[in-house]
């Protein structure tokens, strides 16, 4: 893997140690502040997610159901539900911490 992807090598075994401090979670939309039935695009979302988690984190996707949208376009317009849980991959080190290159 190193040799094929050397740039991004670093960060998958940052994502991938079992130390890594990595937790992958799948989120209500209501533990994040979203208000149910209003609309609101994807980069607001991601807004939402650095403000709960105060550290490095990103929002890569969601289940609508049992419906995943992975990467969604930014714009993307959704009126966030019940029925919608966030894929939040965060990282429990510290900020300061900048061993790792994954976020």
């Amino acid at each position: 893997m190193n040799l094929a992807y050397p740039q991004i090598y670093a960060s998958l075994n940052d994502l991938f140690a079992p130390d890594s401090g990595v937790d992958i979670e799948f989120m209500s939309t209501a533990a994040l502040g979203i208000e149910h039935g209003v609309a609101r695009t994807w980069a607001s979302l991601h807004q939402a997610v650095v403000a709960t988690f105060k550290r490095r984190s990103v929002a890569i996707g969601f289940f609508e159901n049992n419906n995943l949208n992975l990467a969604p376009a930014m714009a993307k317009t959704v009126i966030w539900g019940e029925e919608h849980r966030i894929i939040v991959i965060n990282n429990s080190r510290s900020t300061t911490d900048r061993s790792g290159t994954l976020f």
